[in-house]
């Protein structure tokens, strides 16, 4: 049996799939899903009968339910989650615990965050007339010019999840269901908790729900073929990780489905000359700290102009802060001895190690530290800190392996926003600000929404005129006229 860090067994937990929103216990096969210091994780075995059984849900479950009913369940279902005497929430916060880590802090957090998501209902219309034209286009048809045009869910989504971040997996599913599609929720070894979670709170408030029935949580190991026909056999794939987990599943996707990517990137800051630096190396503190820097958004170098030591006294200062607000992630073994290893990294090239807290770390670099290839990031709120005597030096920095770059003070960025574009960046934030996704902003260069309809036009009859034309598309007369330059203007 695995064992805990202080020599004792380690907890056992046993969860279920979900299936079309119905528990699915297996009978016989088990897997172990997780085998680090903390936790293991037993689920049932993936399955033929798993496998079948999904092949047997409705893909078209959501097509016709009216839009504004699926966000008024996933209101009340967000309005639970928002209670702290929610049993499924206080048992969700004692998992991530448990299973990944978590202080109490930050999974109260995360649980915060899944309360706000689904019952921000007004952002959700928001978000579908943004992205898809209209928040009636998945409802009815809707004139756009020359045609009248219908959004539909493409079927069947699989999301293959990522493990180092809860909150991707609420938004996955959320996007799914605002386009009406069903989802099969792929948990990562990572994070076998927060999908599975979901499920359950959907089922607890309505088993019937057409939204609870548009839902399955399920683990397969990635040489599993029949996950893999499962994969090929879906409508869209959306696939969050690393990047040979994006690759493997763009490979298994099939010819005719949508694939939606969102890969391994890095986040950034620029501090410029006329920043406050308490008010920046606070923001600085806050992206850094939030996930212990596995997200895409968080900030793990910063290039500071100008007068160094202000912002570094204050960064540590910050750092230690959020060590509070927000306290770090228990580590295992092996996820220790990879911090200490890329921090020794860090000083052998030549950083200064500047101050360290319990587990948050400033590292100084060389002003012309030139590495290729880059060492790889320590992260655990290891902020790399670059100064630069012009903030034109950082732009040397940024390739389209860069998602978010967070700017102080704001005015600055008007400078460098044209040449960052430039450069494939997606995302351009104030600093503090890096998880906040804005309403019209996008993800990864996309709006993911696209990603996940079809669309069918009913186009204009020929006795609607053209725009251009100013007689009607009476194609047979034109050729028998040679007239069609004459009437396309």
């Amino acid at each position: 049996m695995n064992q805990s860090e202080e020599g004792k067994p380690a907890p056992r937990l046993k969860l279920p799939f979900i299936v079309g929103g119905k528990r699915y216990v297996a009978p016989g096969e088990q897997q172990v899903l997780r085998t680090e210091d903390r936790c293991e994780v037993i689920l049932p075995a993936f399955t033929a009968d798993v496998k079948s059984k999904i092949d047997g849900l409705d893909r078209n479950l959501l097509r016709d339910v009216p839009i504004q009913d699926i966000i008024a369940f996933l209101n009340r279902v967000g309005r639970n989650w928002r209670s702290s005497e929610y049993s499924r929430r206080r048992l969700f916060i004692a998992q991530l615990q448990m299973v990944l880590g978590y202080s109490e802090e930050a999974a109260e957090h995360e649980a915060d965050w899944i309360g706000v998501l689904f019952t921000s209902h007004a952002r959700m219309l928001d978000l579908l007339d943004i992205e898809l034209g209209s928040r009636f286009i998945l409802d009815e048809w809707v004139r756009s010019d020359e045609a009248m045009v219908h959004a539909y869910p493409v079927g069947r989504v699989t999301h293959v999840l990522p493990g180092n971040v809860p909150s991707s997996t609420v938004i996955s599913l959320l996007r799914a269901l605002l386009t009406k599609n069903i989802s099969v929720l792929k948990v990562a070894s990572g994070d076998p908790v927060t999908a599975l979670s979901l499920a359950l709170s959907l089922i607890e408030l309505d088993a019937s729900h057409p939204v609870t029935r548009a839902v399955t949580v399920a683990y397969w190991p990635e040489d599993n073929e029949l996950g893999a026909e499962l994969i090929r056999s879906s409508d869209g794939v959306v696939a969050w990780g690393s990047a040979i987990a994006v690759q493997r599943a763009k490979e298994r996707c099939g010819a005719e489905a949508s694939f939606t990517p969102f890969g391994p990137k890095r986040s950034l800051a620029l501090v410029g000359r006329g920043a406050d630096p308490h008010k920046a190396a606070l923001g600085v503190a806050h992206d850094a700290s939030l996930y212990d820097q596995a997200a895409c958004f968080s900030v793990q170098e910063v290039f500071v102009e100008g007068d160094l030591e202000p912002f570094l006294t204050e960064l540590d200062a910050g750092l230690r802060r959020y060590e509070s607000l927000l306290p770090p992630r228990k580590l295992s073994t092996d996820e220790l001895a990879y911090l200490n290893g890329r921090r020794l990294d860090q000083e052998f090239a030549g950083g200064k190690l500047y101050a360290t807290a319990s587990r948050a770390a400033i590292f100084v670099a060389p002003a012309d530290a030139q590495l290729d290839p880059p060492l790889e990031a320590p992260l655990q709120r290891t902020v790399i800190v670059r100064p630069v005597k012009d903030l034109v030096e950082a732009l040397a920095h940024v390739d389209e392996g860069v998602q978010t770059v967070a700017v102080a003070p704001w005015d600055v960025i008007a400078e460098h926003r044209d040449e960052l574009a430039k450069r494939r960046v997606s995302r351009i934030v104030e600093l503090g600000l890096n998880n906040v996704f804005r309403i019209g902003g996008t993800h990864d260069g996309m709006r993911p929404l696209q990603r996940l309809v079809r669309y069918v036009s009913h186009e204009a009859p020929a006795r609607e005129f053209p725009k251009g034309m100013v007689l009607p598309l009476d194609q047979t007369k034109i050729l028998e006229n040679k007239s069609f330059q004459d009437v396309v203007f």
